[in-house]
């Protein structure tokens, strides 16, 4: 049996640790509200004898590849939730609580740093 911690460090950034493995999700704005960056840092244990090896970037668009069956899923609700944000008469949208304290957490953040909520969101009144 192998287990997996998960630690959302703030609200874009997720470190996976397995016993084999450590891995780091960040996701980044794009530049429409209907997209997004994915960066998955993943770092594998090796021996201290062990070459070093130089970090792979690699870009791929999301159907062009499989990114595993957990990945999969989670990008088909993320798919499904963004065309229920799009829908005739979608007026409001209920936070979880994690959300919630993501929300007043950049609440608090603005009011410390003196920035108005309109500022960053355009159209808060």
């Amino acid at each position: 049996i192998m287990m997996m911690d998960q630690h959302n460090v703030f609200p874009n950034i997720t470190v996976l640790l397995h016993p084999d493995l450590l891995s780091v999700l960040r996701t980044r704005p794009g530049d429409t509200t209907d997209e997004c960056w994915l960066d998955i840092f993943n770092f594998d244990r090796v021996g201290a004898s062990a070459p070093r090896n130089k970090p792979m970037k690699l870009e791929v668009p999301l159907d062009s590849m499989a990114f595993g069956t957990v990945f999969n899923q989670d990008f088909d609700m993320l798919r499904t939730a963004q065309r229920g944000l799009h829908q005739p008469g979608f007026s409001r949208i209920t936070l979880s609580q994690e959300e919630s304290r993501i929300l007043n957490n950049q609440l608090a953040l603005e009011r410390y740093l003196g920035i108005s909520p309109s500022e960053i969101e355009g159209d808060l009144p």
